[in-house]
């Protein structure tokens, strides 16, 4: 009979191991689950500006750009895009436009999501796109309340994803 229990506790242990390793694997699958939804948002965005090489290839290219949901800040400066759908627009228009929609793509598919654009000007332009969001780290079985960092409950991680791309 004790054996049987001795043989019971160990394998409630192990299980309770599992379920510990589970967690840690649903928790990396969704942390890399917004990652790749950054890389493929962010390489929509490369796309677009390549597509648009008149505005993001000329030398008037904007040096900082800013994108919350469907705000977009030009170097400190609030713009305001219109509707490109089935118009022809210009091609600052059209990056305005663009520019509104992958504010809006990101912020409802990442937490907290947005972007930011740096462009420097040299024999080429080159641009570094950059992600930004937010999501909420795992939390402790039994949590001691000295946590800090990514072992604190409760909290929430910044996290971000950059890519360059060079306009021509």
């Amino acid at each position: 009979m004790l054996e049987v229990l001795v043989a019971l506790v160990i394998g409630m242990i192990g299980v309770l191991g599992m379920a510990g390793i589970q967690i840690l694997a649903i928790n990396d699958t969704e942390r890399a689950r917004y990652q790749s939804i950054a890389a493929l948002t962010a390489s929509s965005m490369v796309a677009e500006m390549q597509g648009n090489s008149a505005f993001w290839g000329a030398t008037t290219v904007p040096a900082t750009v800013t994108v919350s949901g469907s705000t977009v800040t030009v170097n400190g400066v609030l713009t305001a895009g219109g509707n490109c759908n089935g118009v022809v627009c210009t091609a600052s228009q059209l990056a305005y436009f663009d520019l509104q929609n992958w504010g809006q793509a990101l912020a409802g598919a990442l937490p907290s999501g947005n972007g930011a654009i740096a462009c420097a000007l040299t024999t080429s332009v080159v641009c570094t796109i950059k992600i930004n969001w937010t999501e909420n780290n795992v939390a402790l079985n039994n949590p001691t309340g000295a946590e800090t960092g990514i072992f604190a409950s409760g909290t929430t991680g910044a996290r971000s994803y950059q890519t360059m791309v060079n306009i021509q």
